[in-house]
Parts: C-alpha cells; structure tokens; sequence
C-alpha cells in the first residue's frame, strides 16, 4: 500500500480529535541509514512507508486542520514518551505526509477519548529501545514504541485487540539481518529479538478499523508558527529545543506586569563544549555550501519575518517591555538585516606581483568556524539578528546566549531559520547568566565571541578570550553620547531629535544621548518646547498602539534610573517633568517610569559622565562651538553624537572633531544594516551591519601562485 502524494486527495475540513490516530509516511527514495529508515526496511507483512505513529491528544472538531494547535503524544527514541504540537512532531520527524485517521466510528467515543488521555498519562515513561512486549526498556525501566504506546493505550480501555497481531522482524527483503538492527542490538548487548509478539505502525494502519480523514504532504502543509510549548524550554540545540540539567536555575519577569513568564536552567562549559562539537560538526557542510545557496536561505528567513512580523512583535513585546509599534520597527529591521546579508560579498583582493615571472597573489576570506555570541536585552530579536546573520552567512555555525532577562526571541528567530532551511547545528541558542557567557569564551571549542553589553563584562570578555585561548572578540559596549543644537538649528526639529536620542525604548539604548547640548540663546525656548512635548507622551502598556513609553526592563533597572534622578536632584539639578513611577490600569506590577527631563546639570554630577540607560535627558547649556565640542568628548565612551544645525559646513567641521564611531547630522539613532554600527574609545571595537561585519566573521588567506612552470634553484652550487 505505497501512497504517493498524489495518491490521497487532500482534505482541509475534516478536522482532528482526540483519539485519533496520525501515521508518518516517508516516499520511497534512497535510504537513509537511520533509525526511521531501518524500521521502513524490515516490513515484510505490508509494502508500506509509515513509519511511526502518534495518538492526538487535543484538536478541533471541525475546520482546516491546525498542526500547530493539534497536540499528539507519541513514543521518541530521543526523548520517550512526550506531548508536543503536531508541527513540532512533523518538524523534528521530518515525514513526507502525515495520515490522519479516526477509530471512533468502530470503537466508540468514550474508548478513544480514554486511550488519549491513557496515552496521555505515560508522558516521562522512556523509549523501549529494545523492543520488549512487556514495556521495559533496556535500563528495566517501564517504556514503549511508538506503536506499542498506542496498541496499549486502546487495550487499555477495551478488551479485544483491535489491531493485528504481528511478529517483531528486523530482517531485509533478502531474509538477512538489517545491518542497522545488527549494530543497534550489538552495542545494547542485547540478542536480537526476531519473532517476538509486538507491532509496526504499518501493522496498525492496516487494520480495517481505521478511517481516513486527511492525507496531507509534508509540502502542503508547511507553515511558521511559534510553537505553543515555547516557554517549556528555551535552548535549541541541533535543531530542537532541548532540556539542560546540572546548571543553576534563573526566572524571567515579564516587564508589562511584573509576573513570571517562565524559569530557566542555565547551560554549564560542559554543555557548551557539547554544544560547539555540534556546531562545527553541522559547519563543515555549510562553510563548503555555495554562497548564493547560503543566499536564498537568508532571503527567505527575511520574507518569513515580514509575513509573521505581528506574532514576533507581540512576542518582543512580552520579552522586552517596549511599545509595539517599537518592536514592529525591530523585527522589520531584522528582515532587512538577513536581506542585505543574503547579498554578503566574500570575495578577495588580486595582487599581479610580476607579468614577467607570471607571479600572482590573490587573497579569500574563509568561514572562522563555531562564533560565540553574547545579546543584549534592550532589543532582544536586534542584537540576535546582527549576530547571527553576518556570521552564518559567511558560513560559520554560532552559539548565541541571549541576556537572562529577555531570552525568549532569539529562540523565536531560531526556529524561524530553520523553518527557512538554515541546516541544523548551525544556530544554537544556549540559556544561561554570568558564568554561562563566561564558560562561552573560555571554550576552546568556539573560535570567535561577539559581546553586545556593559563595559565592565566586555573587559572580562576581553581578558578570558585572551589569557585562556587567543581567539577575536568584537565588542559593542555602553556609551554616554551627546546631542548638540546649534543656535540655527530647527528648534521643532531639535526637539524631535532629543527625543529619538532619549526616550525610544524607555531609553534603554547604548547609544542614547542623555547630554543634549543646547546653545545657550535657545535653550530657554528649547526647554519649554521639549517640556511639553514630553510630558504629552503616553506611558501604558506596551501592547497598545497609542503607546509612546512601555515598560523598562526590571524592577531593579527602575530602581537604579531613580537613583540617578534623585542623586542630581540632590546635586543640584532641576528636575523639569517626569521620573515618575506610572503604575497603569491593570499592570500595576509592572515596571513603568515616566521620561524625565533635567536641567542645570553641571560636570561634577553623577548624571553628566555616567551611562544611566534610562528615559532621563539631561539639558545642558553652552555658549561656544569649542565648549560644546570639550563637552561632548569629555567622556570615557566613544559610541555615538550629534548635531542638529543649518550650516552644514559646520555639521562637517563637527563631524571630523567628534570622537564616536558614528555621528547623526539632524537625525538620531537612525541604523541600517549597510552601514557599519560600532563606537571608539571604551565602547568597544569591531562593528556590527555593513561590510565591516563580515570582515569580523571571517579570516584572511593569502595564496602566493607561481604559473611560470619553473622555480630557480635557491642554492646553486
């Protein structure tokens, strides 16, 4: 009974319930050596291509069949007996079709729905990897098959069999042992257990018992979808979201209203050298795949971001606290990052050293190998996505570690790539605080580490990448930047500018300019104006699009930006509006502070030379072009500054002057991923976006040629 795709017609209406049984079919095509391929070679009773089974816990009773929404429970090798969406089943499977079917009609109602929830009920029970028909697995622990679990979950509730008997066999069409069974029962030192009572999913699928409801290619049925257990673990591993023991436990807070989205275990150095064996293993192929190859992956990751920009954004927002509309703007971006580095330019330099000795030099730029990556978690699915791309679309595999307090996009954006078709092993994500991160660099195993955070963890960064194993480390740190209105400039203008400099994500951005320098004849007009506008924003929850301010980060980050507020109060500035805990309706828990704005703040504050991260802008008087210059660089941080101003001969003359690795002329924070983002001085070296990046991801080799067919003797006699 081989079916090909074309073989069933495929029906869309005729929804899924619990009980019914979902059979997995893989096409006739060269066989694979593993362990899916092994069970389809030993059927003998039946031509058949099934060759596991699940039983459907949950579904709807009518309508288009949702993979997502429909869960199934079913006996892995890898994980035993688990519940989990059938879209997580077909995914991590990998079928050709899937066949559903009903038993009810011949059963009963009330016996299918005790044989799901019988099913349900062996959730935890291992893999019987010895096939014994007494549920115990090698270990003697109780255990079953795929088959065997559902064959007992309907003997459970009924007293006939109902599905055919049938003798265990593992050998080919020839009469021989099947080489695979012969190594799989060998290094179990287990005797193989031909002829024993038990079943086969196509044994059961035989059985008249079963009705069709719907035969649906794998191709028919493809689509992204966050899977509906997401929390339930959050390192993806290898291609699947994977369990991890041994390391300390930390819980996420949802920034919108204080309460626990979901615990985590952190990943130990064991597991991230487990983890980059993974990875280079997966690297191999991908470093050697074609870059327009490498190419088509990325732009359809970039087409998949646009079409599910809503359910990312709405998952960025529960991640991070800020404004939907913010987030949309984030998650936009990342499509346009993976774009633009779908188009990556890996090609070298050409030397013609010698036309006359037909002597040439030309240089590549190769792949590093495993890359690990530490975010941030001020734009969550951002940082994730200037890591990632650049540095697997020159054909590395990376490990990413998200920030502990906002882990759960990058693993949204994971299995997004390789819904896309990104290999498995070439994006990992790994859980995990300080000492994970730490463990990442000290890895002998990871050949390059990408840090986007405070200086004083990019320092250690620096320092265990260089004393344990020399390995190159790009570094996006803090910044304390300053944004100058000139006396011509557009005060309207001006004022929007300060506040793209301040107050996008409740001012949680690196490269923030809490200094805004203010020419002393405007800065009365300029204050009142900023004032008012200010005091107008919107502080609520993030996800309503009349939102300006959404929620900071944590209570503790709350705490410390008061702080700030109250110190420079003391100190002697004034505080002109907001700094105010907001406490919307319904979120009270949540972590809400009003934008503030201060002035007469002077050089000896806290506030003035320290990064605040937070909705704080500081108004700042100067009377000189040469003072407002001393101001802007007196500071240990070099990541960006402004300047708003009609005279762009001036705007230039700022440009040359200011020490920052990017400079906005009456704009702020703007970013593309054509253009190279990095900062001087303490905030950091290498970049991120641009050509630039792919520099930082990959390495240099300079190949000398000789074509002369001659080379003279470099000792004569």
């Amino acid at each position: 009974m081989l079916l090909s795709p074309s073989s069933r017609r495929l029906s869309t209406l005729c929804g899924v319930r619990a009980g019914d049984i979902v059979y997995f079919h893989r096409y006739p095509k060269e066989q694979k050596n593993d362990f899916e391929g092994a069970v389809l070679s030993v059927t003998r009773v039946i031509d058949s291509n099934i060759y596991h089974v699940a039983l459907v816990c949950n579904g709807a009773e009518s309508g288009v069949v949702d993979c997502a929404a429909t869960t199934v429970v079913h006996a892995v090798p890898s994980s035993g007996v688990v519940s989990e969406s059938l879209a997580d089943a077909v995914r991590s499977l990998g079928p050709d079709a899937i066949e559903i079917c009903s038993v009810a009609r011949t059963v009963g109602e009330s016996a299918v729905l005790k044989a799901s929830r019988w099913a349900l009920e062996q959730r935890g029970a291992a893999y019987n990897d010895v096939f014994s028909p007494d549920c115990r697995d090698s270990r003697d622990r109780r255990a079953f098959y795929c088959c065997q679990l559902v064959d007992q979950a309907f003997r459970s509730t009924l007293e006939e069999k109902i599905f055919p008997k049938h003798e265990l066999n593992f050998l080919d069409s020839s009469g021989t042992l099947n080489s695979y069974w012969k190594t799989y029962f060998e290094v179990r030192d287990r005797i193989v257990p031909q002829g024993l009572p038990g079943s086969h999913p196509s044994i059961l699928r035989s059985s008249q018992i079963n009705r069709i409801k719907s035969y649906i290619p794998v191709e028919k049925m493809r689509t992204f979808s966050v899977p509906r257990n997401l929390l339930e673990t959050l390192h993806f591993v290898g291609g699947s979201r994977i369990n991890v023991a041994g390391g300390s436990r930390f819980t996420v807070y949802e920034p919108r209203n204080g309460e626990t989205l979901t615990e985590c275990t952190s990943a130990t150095a064991d597991h991230i050298d487990e983890v980059a064996k993974v990875a280079r293993e997966a690297q191999k192929d991908w470093g050697e795949t074609p870059t327009k190859e490498r190419g088509a992956i990325l732009r359809r990751a970039s087409d998949l971001i646009r079409e599910h920009v809503e359910v990312i954004s709405r998952w960025e927002v529960r991640d991070n606290g800020k404004p939907i509309n913010e987030a949309r703007a984030d998650v936009l971006s990342c499509a346009d990052t993976f774009d633009y580095f779908s188009g990556v330019d890996l090609s070298g330099l050409h030397f013609p050293l010698s036309d006359r000795d037909q002597r040439l030099a030309y240089t590549r730029r190769e792949p590093l190998g495993v890359v690990g990556a530490i975010g941030a978690w001020n734009y969550p699915i951002q940082t994730a996505t200037w890591k990632i791309a650049p540095a697997i679309a020159s054909g590395n595999a990376i490990i990413y570690k998200p920030s502990p307090l906002a882990p759960v996009s990058s693993v949204i954006l994971a299995h997004l790539l390789q819904f896309a078709g990104v290999p498995d092993g070439i994006v990992n994500i790994l859980q995990g605080e300080g000492d994970t991160g730490k463990a990442l660099c000290e890895s002998k195993l990871v050949d390059k580490v990408s840090f986007t955070g405070s200086v004083n963890t990019g320092k250690r960064i620096l320092r265990s990448c260089a004393e344990l194993n020399v390995k190159p480390v790009t570094l996006e740190l803090g910044g304390k930047s300053a944004c100058i209105i000139m006396e011509d400039a557009d005060l309207d203008m001006a004022v929007s500018g300060a506040m793209m400099a301040n107050f996008y994500s409740q001012g949680q951005v690196c490269s923030n300019a809490s200094k805004v320098l203010v020419h002393a004849s405007v800065i009365d007009e300029f204050t009142e104006r900023l004032a008012h506008r200010t005091k107008a924003m919107r502080v609520g929850d993030p996800h309503l699009e009349s939102t300006h301010v959404g929620a900071s980060i944590s209570a503790d980050h709350v705490k410390k930006v008061r702080g700030f507020i109250d110190t420079a109060v003391k100190q002697g500035a004034k505080l002109v509006c907001g700094g105010e805990p907001v406490r919307p309706e319904g979120l009270q828990d949540g972590y809400y502070l009003s934008p503030c704005v201060l002035s007469n703040v002077t050089k000896g504050m806290d506030v003035y030379s320290e990064e605040i991260f937070g909705a704080v802008l500081l108004v700042i008087p100067f009377e000189t072009d040469e003072e407002a210059l001393e101001m802007a660089n007196d500071t240990e941080f070099g990541l960006a500054n402004g300047v708003f101003t009609n005279d762009l001969k001036k705007a230039n003359t700022f440009v040359n002057k200011l020490h920052s690795g990017t400079v906005y002329i009456n704009t702020f924070n703007d970013i593309s991923p054509l253009v190279p983002f990095g900062g001087y001085k303490q905030s950091g070296f290498g970049r991120e976006n641009g050509r630039a990046a792919v520099e930082n991801y990959t390495q240099v080799k300079s190949v000398f040629v000789n074509t002369s067919g001659r080379l003279d003797d470099p000792f004569p006699a």
